[in-house]
């Protein structure tokens, strides 16, 4: 014999309750998902070391301005994220713009921001090249990317046609020419190490 469905009968007003429940129980759960999903703001933060003169700013247009090197700008990540053009994507990959913090491991990867130990120049150091000791600029000199080689010998030449004289010795010098061939054949410090050798040519003339 086939089984006789067994029927509940439920009266009007227990039924109204049962709604009531059901109502009160699906608001508690969305507000307790709200909670759960709403995330803050998320940020990227950037920064730029190198040369600026006076007054001027390194425009990031629609991201911000950074007004000094090793000024730091936070963008907002979604902003961020959606402003990564073909110039700011170069920009990026030459390391003329750093992400400080930000993004995940992922997006490091995705956007070639995930640095490798020394290839950079902190603010630090990069405002005290001219003050370091020949040892520390050369393990200094010998992990840092492209742009910030450039950056490397740019302030040490600087420096040295503003004062006319080096505090950095020739041994050095060569040393650091030598190591920067990889970038220009004839060396980063080409300039300055001909203008001491005029200056030794003629004191000994």
């Amino acid at each position: 014999m086939a089984e006789k469905e067994k029927k509940e009968n439920f009266s009007r007003d227990e039924v109204q309750k049962m709604i009531a429940e059901a109502v009160a129980k699906a608001l508690a759960e969305s507000k307790t998902g709200n909670v759960i999903h709403v995330k803050t703001d998320e940020y990227v933060t950037v920064t730029y070391i190198g040369p600026m003169a006076p007054g001027t700013v390194f425009d990031l247009g629609d991201w911000g301005k950074i007004n000094r090197s090793g000024g730091t700008l936070k963008i907002p990540k979604e902003k961020f994220l959606q402003g990564i053009d073909y110039r700011m994507e170069k920009r990026l990959e030459k390391r003329k713009l750093i992400v400080l913090n930000g993004l995940t491991e992922e997006e490091m990867e995705r956007y070639g921001v995930k640095y490798r130990a020394g290839e950079l120049m902190t603010e630090r150091i990069y405002a005290n090249l001219c003050k370091l000791p020949p040892q520390d600029l050369i393990s200094i000199f010998g992990n840092l990317c492209e742009w910030h080689k450039k950056t490397f010998a740019n302030t040490i030449e600087s420096d040295y046609f503003e004062k006319g004289s080096s505090t950095i010795d020739v041994d050095t010098l060569k040393t650091l020419n030598n190591m920067s061939r990889s970038v220009d054949k004839k060396g980063l410090f080409r300039h300055m190490l001909d203008d001491i050798g005029q200056k030794l040519s003629s004191e000994e003339g």
